[in-house]
């Protein structure tokens, strides 16, 4: 393990960050929440998983007329410049 994704995965861990069957890390419990700088829609973290050492942040947000559909987001270190966190 990379000292980078070391340090991404003690973070998350002390986050409340728990590892699921497929090695990724759920944050569901956290509501951690970010916005597109852009468009301003906010997505709630799912979990982080981790390619050839590189996180990748899987996200979501409700749309639809009841808010019943997800539309589903994943994010690599390129893309981390256009998000904020809420």
């Amino acid at each position: 393990m990379t000292r980078l994704r070391r340090q991404i995965v003690e973070t998350l861990h002390f986050l409340g960050a728990k590892k699921n069957l497929d090695s990724s890390l759920g944050l569901m419990s956290l509501g951690l929440l970010i916005r597109d700088k852009e468009t301003f829609h906010e997505y709630t973290v799912e979990k982080v998983s981790f390619d050839d050492e590189n996180p990748i942040v899987t996200c979501f947000r409700y749309y639809g007329p009841r808010g019943g559909k997800r539309a589903y987001l994943h994010l690599t270190p390129k893309d981390f410049d256009k998000y904020e966190a809420v």
